[in-house]
């Protein structure tokens, strides 16, 4: 049986809890895209670094049912970290997008954003152009990445369709029916149906945004499906093949407000269920 391992590089913003005035990243937080700085005496592996005017954090990947204790003490260690960069005045803020001052976004890393394209599973993975930072306005958006690790050699299935599977299964019912996932602004952007970019190990997917930090235990249920899933090629396919994407899609775009919402995620929960009895036996 193939282990799914978890890794993770969401955003957020820091700001200033007096004002509530966001407060960039940029001459603050150390490390870099290309090299992220280690936290001295993390227990997990904690890498920091700035991402734009936003504060960007990873740990060490674990396996399914580590995640939540890892990121939430991985989460702990930035707050400190943060504290004792700045002072105790800032806080971080995890979620959807974050407004900051226009003085903040006029240095040039505040305009860079990331070049490489992302893919859209469904579409089979094709590739999307990146948004603009001029399409934001003063606002920056906050992303929650998942990485997903595995053996792509010995699974019969495209990564995308994979990802749309673990988006059906998990993601819905999981992340946005719960309201872990509802997104104003960043939905348009980065939180589009099925956004991912294919990996060596595996996979990022990349439409949550940051809020799930505060129920991070909902990406260890998220990763658990991709684990059925890749254990069980053949049953998946099965299951894949009855699922009506089109409403998942709209479901997902619309934030949860569908005409066919409940009887969509009525069907989605029946078979996310019929997939998580294989792995049961």
């Amino acid at each position: 049986m193939q282990t799914v391992l978890i890794g993770c590089d969401p955003e957020f913003a820091m700001y200033n809890k007096r004002t509530g005035e966001g407060i960039s990243s940029i001459g603050i937080i150390p490390g870099s895209k290309e090299h992220p700085e280690p936290v001295k005496g993390s227990t997990v592996g904690l890498k920091i670094q700035p991402d734009n005017v936003t504060v960007e954090m990873n740990i060490t990947p674990v396996r399914v049912g580590e995640f939540a204790k890892a990121v939430t003490l991985g989460f702990a260690e930035l707050r400190e970290e943060v504290m004792r960069l700045t002072d105790s005045s800032i806080a971080l803020y995890a979620g959807d997008s974050f407004e900051y001052p226009e003085a903040a976004l006029r240095v040039p890393e505040a305009v860079t954003l990331g070049c490489n394209p992302d893919q859209l599973a469904h579409m089979r993975g094709e590739m999307r152009p990146p948004p603009k930072a001029a399409d934001f306005g003063n606002r920056r958006m906050l992303a929650g990445h998942i990485h997903i690790g595995y053996n792509k050699e010995e699974v019969p299935i495209p990564d995308w369709a994979v990802v749309q599977g673990a988006e059906a299964l998990a993601y819905v019912p999981l992340f946005l029916e719960s309201g872990i996932d509802v997104q104003e602004y960043r939905r348009e952007f980065y939180g589009v149906p099925g956004l991912f970019r294919s990996k060596p190990y595996g996979f990022e997917y990349r439409t949550p945004c940051s809020y799930w930090i505060r129920t991070p235990r909902v990406v260890d249920d998220f990763a658990e499906v991709v684990e059925v899933i890749v254990n069980n090629p053949l049953k998946f396919q099965d299951i894949w093949s009855r699922i009506n994407f089109k409403e998942v899609h709209e479901l997902i775009a619309l934030n949860g407000i569908s005409s066919r919402r409940r009887a969509t995620l009525a069907t989605l929960r029946e078979l996310r269920e019929e997939l998580m009895e294989t792995a049961n036996g």
